[in-house]
């Protein structure tokens, strides 16, 4: 259970600050502190946000291609989208190792649409609806928090609800509120 950052591990009743695992290209500085202030305005420790530097898809060989996505990933996806696909796994593949029962995983462009700063809060209420449900009790690996696909303020979805159909598995999204 998170509270003020920190996760509480019911089963051994310690607490141990949470890792913030922060997708990030070498080349975006900008984009690294930028996040780290919206973090940090959310009231987010820095020595609790690592860095991981993601894949540049378009640096990517054509043997790297290969081995690392499929025909209809190299057909279909942009040099954009796989990259980002590499450093999420890349990222999946480093938690697998520890031994953090939690773990957060942030992309580097990330907006907290948080205006009370109780970010912690709704991740906790998000993990406890998650965990109150009988058909996902113990029987969960990833809570999506943020958003696959279309994700404007104002509902202007273009091509994004596409890839939110078919990555969301043609459900209805749902915010937890």
């Amino acid at each position: 259970k998170i509270s003020n950052y920190e996760v509480t591990m019911p089963e051994l009743g310690t607490t141990a600050p949470i890792p913030i695992n922060i997708i990030n290209l070498d080349r975006d500085e900008e984009r690294w502190e930028e996040v780290n202030h919206e973090l940090s305005r959310n009231g987010v420790p820095k020595e609790q946000i690592q860095r991981i530097p993601a894949v540049y898809g378009k640096n990517l060989s054509k043997e790297e291609l290969q081995h690392n996505t499929t025909l209809f990933a190299r057909l279909f996806c942009t040099p954009g989208m796989i990259g980002c696909y590499l450093s999420h796994r890349k990222l999946w593949e480093k938690v697998s190792r520890e031994s953090e029962p939690w773990q957060l995983v942030l992309e580097d462009d990330v907006v907290i649409i948080d205006k009370t700063n109780k970010f912690c809060d709704l991740v906790n209420e998000a993990i406890d609806e998650v965990q109150q449900n009988e058909e996902f009790k113990g029987n969960w690996d990833v809570l999506m928090i943020g958003a696959i696909g279309p994700v404007h303020p104002e509902g202007r979805h273009g091509i994004g609800m596409i890839n939110a159909t078919i990555a969301g598995g043609g459900r209805k999204q749902r915010k937890v509120t």
